[in-house]
C-alpha cells in the first residue's frame, strides 16, 4: 500500500478532529468555543479534500454532515460572542 499527498491530508485532519475531541472529552476545551468549532471544519475540510481523491460517499457525506454542524458552531459563537451563557 502506498501513502500519497491526499492520504496525508486526510489522516492530519483526522487527528486535528481526533485530538479536538480528545481535549472536549479531558475537560481541556468546552463545546461552544470557536476553537472547537474551527478545528472540526478545519479536519473535515482537510479529509474531504482527500476524498476528493480517493473518494467514499458515506465518508464524503458524514464529513459534509460534520463541516456543516462545524459552521454552524461558529456561526452560533460569532452571533453569541461576549454574551455570557446561561
Amino acid at each position: 500500500m502506498s501513502v500519497d499527498f491526499p492520504d496525508i491530508i486526510g489522516a492530519v485532519g483526522a487527528l486535528i478532529i481526533a485530538t479536538a475531541y480528545a481535549a472536549l472529552q479531558l475537560g481541556s476545551w468546552h463545546a461552544g468555543t470557536l476553537r472547537y468549532s474551527l478545528a472540526n471544519l478545519v479536519g473535515s475540510v482537510m479529509i474531504i479534500a482527500s476524498l476528493l481523491s480517493h473518494f467514499n460517499l458515506s465518508a464524503m457525506a458524514i464529513e459534509i454532515f460534520w463541516a456543516l454542524v462545524s459552521l454552524g458552531g461558529i456561526l452560533r459563537w460569532y452571533l453569541h460572542r461576549g454574551k455570557t451563557d446561561a
